[in-house]
């Protein structure tokens, strides 16, 4: 009787902790006006510019990146038009395995995408959240990568996706 009154608690809180996912703490705003966007990010994240995207890098790793890239549009039909080329697009990845496509709770109209592919060169399979949002004068892409064994870290994409706001 007294294990099982010290057990109750002890499981209570354990499936309390795997039921949340933690607060990824202390955060730095990124983007603006000139990036068409902006949101926040770990403080310990850094980020560079490719290509016309913004790449994130978590702390120590480059292994996992987020990369955000803004694509003007004039108006709803176009923003249509991109969201349907980045389905047929990620559905063309190498040995791409799309498992997800839902719509998701964020601050502009976003679908999220969830699949497996294995990109030119590389060594093993990789796994990507694709989040378009849809904004009023631009559809943003937010590319969650990573090698499948890399952990996943939706926290930080979610935080990243529920502070997003069109800028400019």
């Amino acid at each position: 009787m007294r294990a099982t009154a010290i057990a109750a608690p002890l499981l209570a809180g354990l499936v309390a902790c795997l039921g949340t996912e933690q607060s990824p703490g202390p955060t730095q705003q990124i983007g603006g006006s000139a990036e068409g966007f902006s949101c926040s990010v770990p403080a310990d994240w850094t980020s560079s510019n490719d290509r016309g995207a913004v790449i994130l890098h978590p702390p120590g790793s480059s292994a996992r990146t987020i990369a955000i890239r803004a694509v003007p549009v004039n108006s709803p039909e176009a923003a249509q038009k991109v969201i349907d080329a980045t389905d047929i697009v990620l559905r063309g990845l190498p040995s791409a395995t799309v498992s997800a496509k839902r719509e998701v709770s964020a601050s502009l109209p976003a679908t999220a995408y969830r699949l497996t592919f294995t990109p030119p060169n590389a060594k093993g399979l990789y796994k990507r959240t694709h989040v378009v949002l849809v904004g009023e004068r631009h559809v943003f892409h937010v590319i969650d990568t990573a090698p499948s064994k890399v952990a996943a870290d939706d926290a930080t994409r979610n935080q990243l996706i529920a502070s997003f706001t069109e800028e400019g």
